[in-house]
């Protein structure tokens, strides 16, 4: 996997337990992550080594105003983490300031779409638990 060295942006807390972050790609990087996909975030976890897995961006409609350009432009990306105390990797991402780094792949898919040219509307049914406010 490609990974892009992000700056953490904002972080907003959700619920106790659920933290909406936004990443800012580095300079002259920018991405648009299609329906259906998802990134993977990676960190080194302290006697583990390096972890990653999987996230599905959220709409950039949840982050405060100033930051949804940046999302609409490719620039920035947010994600809802749900921290899991025992967990390997969330324990380390929830605790991410403004400021400090998180690595970021290019998007990745497990949803092939068919050609939809000839559609005039197309419902979705999804479900998972990626999205836990």
């Amino acid at each position: 996997r490609h990974y892009r060295q992000c700056v953490v942006e904002s972080r907003e807390e959700v619920t106790h337990d659920t933290t909406l972050f936004c990443v800012r790609f580095p300079p002259g990087s920018r991405m648009w992550v299609p329906a259906g996909h998802h990134v993977y975030v990676r960190c080194e976890v302290e006697g583990v080594g390096s972890v990653e897995r999987p996230y599905t961006p959220v709409p950039a409609s949840l982050l405060p105003a100033e930051v949804v350009p940046r999302c609409e432009e490719g620039q920035s990306l947010c994600l809802m983490l749900k921290v899991y105390p025992q967990g390997t990797l969330t324990p380390v991402v929830g605790r991410l300031q403004p400021g400090e780094r998180l690595d970021v792949s290019d998007y990745d898919a497990t949803l092939a779409l068919p050609s939809l040219e000839e559609f005039t509307s197309v419902a979705f049914v999804v479900a998972g638990t990626g999205f836990t406010p």
